[in-house]
């Protein structure tokens, strides 16, 4: 949906392929449509129904041949489980992969603070997964002000800064660190993109990282 976040994926992809030659890689469909309605401004009621277009593209990808699914937006995970139910073939979700990877790295975590999108905060998608976890989120001010703004600002990353962005995402992640968080998650893919390296004194947990090499050895298991 996002067409940097769905480059940034492949390109993980790309990079968590063991290939030698081109015909090592894995076979890759990529329905990249920007024109699908902002997924978080339909959940907070201030926009168009972005499923008919998600639905769209999950059944395209199964004509053309697509084993299984991913999709490299979190908050249109909200919509899972009604487009499962359309196509019918298996479908990474990327947060369960997130907690499967988080219970089996840093089992004794408890407190993870989550930057991600407001749409995603308000449905509760990470908590739904990460039972046993207790997320901490940014408050009103760093949310709004910092989040929303890192991400769809004039200068956010949906317009292709990346400094000033980041900046912002640091800030937040801090806050979070100084509330008691262990760990971060990233819970929104644009922010996978400038959130890069070590920048923070707590472990950093990338869904959108998980989801790419989570889906590389899927594939290969179902070539095998």
């Amino acid at each position: 949906m996002g067409p940097e976040a769905g480059l940034h994926f492949y390109n993980l992809i790309l990079k968590f392929t063991a290939a030698k030659n081109d015909q090592d890689h894995i076979p890759v469909v990529l329905w990249s449509n920007p024109k699908i309605p902002d997924r978080t401004k339909f959940i907070l009621g201030k926009g168009k129904d972005p499923l008919p277009y998600l639905i769209e593209g999950a059944v395209k990808l199964k004509k053309v041949g697509a084993d299984f699914l991913v999709m490299p937006c979190i908050t249109a995970h909200y919509f899972y489980e009604e487009i499962v139910e359309e196509v019918k073939i298996p479908f990474l979700h990327i947060i369960e992969e997130a907690q499967k990877y988080q219970q089996i790295n840093y089992p004794k975590i408890v407190n993870i603070g989550l930057i991600a999108s407001t749409g995603t905060i308000k449905t509760g998608l990470f908590q739904k997964y990460f039972k046993d976890i207790k997320p901490i989120v940014p408050d009103s001010f760093d949310q709004e002000e910092l989040v929303t703004d890192a991400i769809f600002g004039e200068r956010g990353i949906k317009v292709g800064y990346k400094r000033y962005p980041q900046k912002l995402l640091i800030k937040v992640g801090e806050n979070l660190i100084k509330r008691g968080a262990e760990c971060l998650m990233v819970g929104c893919t644009e922010a996978s993109i400038v959130l890069k390296g070590k920048l923070f004194d707590v472990p950093v947990l990338d869904p959108i990282t998980i989801l790419a090499r989570k889906s590389v050895e899927y594939s290969l298991s179902e070539n095998d």
